[in-house]
This record gives C-alpha cells, structure tokens and sequence, in this order.
C-alpha cells in the first residue's frame, strides 16, 4: 500500500520568528486595525508606526486567524503589497519575511518531525504543503533534512502563498492539480494546523481519494473513508449501498 504524508510547515514541522506584516487603510488613509469591520479582537504580536502606515506584525498562527476575519467580512478587502488600494476597507499583506527560513532561529517540531522520519521510513511520499511565497523551497526542503535525516525533493514542497486568492483553496487545488496526480497513492494523510485548510481539503479532495486528517497541535485524526461508511449507516441504506460504500472507500 502506497501513501502520500502531506505535512504544512509553519507550527506543523516549524516554529519560527517569521512575520507577515499587515497595513490596514481606509479609502487609502493609514488606519488603526479595529477600526475596520470584523477587526476588533483580531490578535497581533507588535503595531509600528511608519511614515506612509501603520505595520501589524503577525506570527504564522495569529494570521490565520486575521485571514479568516477578512474571509468573513465582504467589507474589507486583502491585496498583495505593493498594488493598488483602491477605496473602501483594504489590508495590504507583505508576506516577503516568510519566503527563506531563519535558520538560526526557527525549531523543528520534535513530534510532527517524527510522524514524517515514520512516513519515511516506511517508504512511503513525503510532501510538504505552506502558505509560504514561492522561492523557498530549497531552503524548506534543507531544513526537514538537518532535522530528520529525511530529503524532500524540492517538487514535493509546494508553495501556494503566490497562487492568488485564499490559502486554504489553495492548498484544495495543490492535492487536486499536484499531488493526486503525481501517482496513485492508496490513501493521503494531510497534517495542518488550521482546522479551515484541513475542512476545506477534505470537501475538495474526499471524493477523489482515502484521506486522513490530523490536526497537528492535538493529532486528532479524522477518516473520510471511515466518515463515508457512517453517514451510510445513519441513512440507513441498504446492504448493497453499504457495500458499495465499504468498496468505494477502500474499507474492507
């Protein structure tokens, strides 16, 4: 049985000091971040006051949660930094301190890094999927082996922070356009720890193949086969709709 380990970066296999800086602005004013729609408890680990913004430093971790606000918001619009603001709410994001990895400060984490020498060892296809901009993929794929002994081939480090558009349908389109047809894996196992990356992986990908999601802060693991074979059952279908079910999902 082949499988694929898909494993995400920041707070899964690292934690580092790296930050994604955030200018709030209204109608292309330099505004405080609570003052836009949705912002108030947004967290952030340091506010600079520069000469054309305001600079909201964010950890990997608080950023998820600054991304799902702006999702949430139609009022407030994110774009990349350096492009046009036009009016209204409007977050610029520089994402430029995530491309290469601080090696001197980023630390591996021990357990994640242990699940991956496992998946490895049992010959099976490491992947490593970010939110990180393109460009460094070498540089992640150096860090996994100084910490693990195990090589990543840098096609197997996908950086989907540059693709345009929200991470976690990014990271949807990454299993569907990149590594579900690399080769025919009997199951994946995808490690994230944003609940939206691994909900939105799983109603993408789950019809497509067997997959397992851990989130890699608690390892809860959910099965999108065994979860196909319950809802089977709740239906209460018959005895051949549950062995086309079982059939389906590679359970025996």
């Amino acid at each position: 049985m082949r499988a694929a380990h898909v494993f995400d970066f920041d707070d899964t296999l690292s934690h580092s000091n790296a930050m994604i800086y955030a200018h709030p602005f209204y109608n292309g004013v330099p505004t405080e971040m609570h003052r836009l729609p949705g912002m108030q408890s947004v967290r952030h680990s340091k506010l600079e006051y520069l000469p054309d913004s305001l600079r909201y430093h964010f950890t990997s971790r608080d950023f998820a949660a600054l991304a799902h606000a702006i999702d949430a918001h139609d009022t407030v619009r994110s774009v990349e930094h350096g492009q046009e603001l036009g009016g209204g709410h409007v977050i610029s994001l520089d994402f430029s301190d995530i491309i290469y990895i601080d090696h001197a400060a980023a630390q591996p984490i021990k357990k994640n890094m242990l699940h991956l020498e496992k998946a490895a060892a049992s010959g099976n296809d490491v992947w490593v999927l970010t939110g990180r901009k393109g460009g460094g993929e070498e540089d992640i794929s150096r860090f996994i082996h100084t910490h693990s002994g195990v090589s990543v081939p840098r096609e197997r480090v996908i950086c989907v922070g540059d693709w345009g558009g929200e991470t976690h349908r990014n990271k949807a389109k990454a299993f569907l356009n990149r590594i579900i047809p690399h080769s025919s894996y009997d199951e994946m196992h995808f490690y994230d720890d944003d609940q939206r990356n691994l909900d939105e992986v799983k109603s993408q990908v789950s019809p497509f193949a067997k997959l397992y999601l851990i989130n890699s802060i608690t390892d809860a693991v959910s099965s999108d086969a065994k979860d196909r074979v319950a809802r089977a059952r709740e239906k209460r279908g018959s005895g051949a709709d549950l062995r086309r079910v079982r059939k389906l999902s590679g359970i025996v």
